[in-house]
């Protein structure tokens, strides 16, 4: 079980899956995920959240201990930073959980306080957790989805005003 509960939902730092794809890039498109692992000193437990988070965004395809970079992350590679973040948030809300989590912000006028929009979560996913939610505003202000105020604990749909 991952970190988010079980619930799919990237759970690494897009730096970390930005590079994966551009090692993989290096390297025609593919690598073997053991080499990858002992050339780049990765632990395969450091390794394999990456790597399942890039799946899960469409960025790479493992098949029996390959990598290889998919057709959308090497596009991903070449966008500008503005392009990007709205193919980041095409991508996000592709995920059924993400899709929810704007949702319960939205249903509750576009802000909520962060503890409140974890109870709404846990309604629908029995085990989300607090860093599924870490998670979930991470990439949500990534893609200008989402904005959050750790001082107040308060999440905000990106373009709402803050109450």
């Amino acid at each position: 079980m991952n970190s988010n509960g079980g619930i799919p939902f990237p759970n690494v730092h897009l730096s970390r899956i930005i590079g994966l794809m551009e090692i993989l890039s290096s390297h025609r498109g593919s690598m073997d995920m053991a080499r990858l692992s002992k050339d780049f000193l990765l632990d395969l437990d450091e390794l394999l959240p990456v790597v399942d988070a890039a799946e899960l965004l469409g960025f790479v395809r493992a098949d029996r201990g390959d990598l290889k970079l998919t057709n959308e992350g090497a596009l991903f590679l070449t966008m500008n930073p503005k392009n990007k973040k709205s193919y980041l948030r095409r991508k996000l809300v592709e995920l059924e959980v993400f899709r929810e989590a704007l949702e319960i912000v939205g249903d509750a006028g576009g802000c909520m306080p962060r503890q409140s929009f974890l109870s709404k979560l846990a309604l629908k996913y029995p085990f989300a957790t607090g860093e599924l939610v870490d998670w979930i505003i991470y990439y949500g202000r990534v893609a200008l989805l989402l904005r959050y105020d750790s001082q107040l604990e308060m999440i905000w749909l990106e373009g709402s005003r803050p109450r």
